[in-house]
């Protein structure tokens, strides 16, 4: 009996340890300066406490159990020497400089404090211990307990963290949704523009802006449509259909290309590979992709209606008369107001057709210019945080720009080893989803195999979002998803 209250605690232990990882996600590690100053800051300070007393548990328990834990077998420890690689930046001039100023965080004047961690070298340095914490912390969990005694656990831990993270994006969704109905006082047509998206914070950090809510938002619509599958019950399909059109009519209005183009392309790998009759799976592909398309187009026809009749002292309009819609287009060019933002612009100088990138091919090609003039090592990189060091010039007094793709901050933080190790494990994960759904055929048996194939979708989706943000390449949620769902296909554990 003592045994087994003491294996109660040791698992309840290992349920919470988790969640300070997960609650830390756009905190900074010099939030506990303000604390006492407001409650909101009071909570940013215990949950940066936790962060790091979750992240020495962790370390600690590695150590002790170093001999039970099979390393070598261990997926999550070849991730985790990539940034093992990255701390090399702790023997920076600039780490230096922090270490020899560390006195002024153990004193209560925050205006210096302020100050010096408002320069930019510096500001970086306290970021990246705050990255390699979070990285180092979120892959131990899987090493030290990933062993089928801890899996109950483990499922439990996954399914809340997937429930919280999926209810904190779509309590955001609907307070996106009701500013950018009810405030009338910009003429906001896309939800890109939002002011609520540029103005919300979480515990007085910025939250995620368009292309961030889109991508939960199509990793919670690519799994709403298996579970449309999986379901039998007329009802709940029903209200799942219902579901998907809000949530993809919400992603095509935020504007987002990845999210939009990604989702779509995700939908039909899941109807082409599901074992369903046709008809089903055509009718299923009107409700998810031309209803939310139709859907967002009369919301932005009622929004300039809206916004033009208020001009006009209320007068009711006829929407389908020329002099409207001659109107309309006036309204649009004086107000420069945006309606869509497709991924082909026109290039007005040399007036010719374009791939918009949003400067991404310019972060790229500066990258490139960084390794020709020998800024990168090449062989290591220059740590956590390095593409935001190298690349200046950015609108945060911290940090310059990320470099926009998953592999190529791997390349610039760890260098070829760390490239080397990244491509392996995905090359293996990769060969792993492959046999999952060609050799193992689970499409053909949702029921069995539910969890599975969700942990494979949202792999795909990241791997596809890691083409054009760092994505799974650093601590962030993107990176906790990943992790999740190879917890689950390493050893094809049944969640659901």
């Amino acid at each position: 009996m003592i045994l087994n209250l003491k294996s109660k605690k040791k698992q309840i232990a290992i349920f919470f340890i988790w969640f300070p990882i997960l609650f830390a996600i756009n905190a900074n590690l010099t939030d506990y300066i303000y604390f006492g100053s407001s409650k909101t800051a009071n909570i940013n300070t215990i949950r940066i406490f936790l962060y790091i007393i979750s992240f020495i548990f962790l370390v600690i328990y590695f150590f002790l159990n170093l001999k039970k834990i099979k390393l070598l077998n261990s997926i999550f420890f070849l991730y985790l020497i990539i940034f093992i690689i990255q701390s090399n930046f702790v023997i920076s001039e600039n780490f230096n400089q922090l270490l020899m100023h560390y006195k002024i965080f153990f004193i209560r004047d925050i205006s210096n404090i302020e100050k010096f961690i408002g320069d930019l070298e510096i500001g970086l340095e306290i970021q990246s211990i705050y990255m390699m914490i979070g990285t180092f912390a979120a892959l131990l969990y899987y090493i030290n307990f990933n062993d089928d005694k801890f899996q109950n656990t483990i499922k439990l831990k996954i399914i809340i963290t997937s429930s919280i993270i999926v209810i904190v994006y779509l309590y955001f969704a609907f307070n996106m949704w009701r500013d950018f109905f009810f405030n009338t006082d910009k003429h906001v047509i896309l939800l890109y523009y939002s002011p609520y998206l540029s103005n919300n914070e979480v515990f007085g950090h910025v939250m995620s802006r368009s292309t961030g809510i889109s991508r939960i938002l199509s990793m919670i619509s690519i799994t709403t449509l298996l579970f449309i599958f999986y379901i039998k019950n007329n009802l709940a399909k029903t209200f799942s259909l219902a579901f998907i059109i809000i949530i993809n009519t919400t992603i095509i209005l935020l504007s987002s290309r990845f999210g939009t183009y990604s989702c779509i392309l995700m939908s039909l790998i899941i109807i082409f590979l599901i074992n369903s009759s046709y008809l089903k799976k055509v009718i299923i592909l009107i409700f998810i992709s031309v209803i939310p398309y139709l859907a967002q187009y009369a919301i932005k026809e009622y929004k300039l209606y809206k916004s033009i009749t208020k001009l006009n002292n209320s007068i009711e309009l006829k929407i389908f008369n020329k002099d409207y819609q001659d109107l309309k287009n006036n309204f649009i060019n004086e107000n420069t107001i945006v309606i869509n933002r497709g991924i082909i612009r026109e290039n007005k100088e040399n007036k010719s057709l374009e791939i918009s990138t949003t400067g991404r091919t310019e972060i790229w090609k500066k990258v490139y210019g960084l390794y020709l003039n020998n800024k990168i090592n090449v062989w290591i990189g220059n740590g956590f945080q390095a593409d935001r060091k190298l690349l200046t010039g950015g609108n945060s007094k911290y940090y310059g720009s990320n470099v926009s793709n998953a592999l190529l901050n791997i390349f610039v933080c760890s260098g070829i080893i760390g490239v080397l190790i990244f491509i392996y494990i995905n090359i293996k994960i990769l060969i792993r989803i492959f046999h999952f759904i060609f050799i193992k055929r689970v499409y053909k048996n949702l029921n069995e195999n539910f969890g599975v194939i969700i942990s494979n979708n949202v792999l795909l989706f990241l791997y596809l979002r890691s083409l054009v943000e760092n994505s799974i390449s650093y601590y962030n949620i993107d990176f906790l998803i990943f992790l999740m769902c190879l917890y689950i296909i390493d050893k094809e554990r049944k969640i659901i």
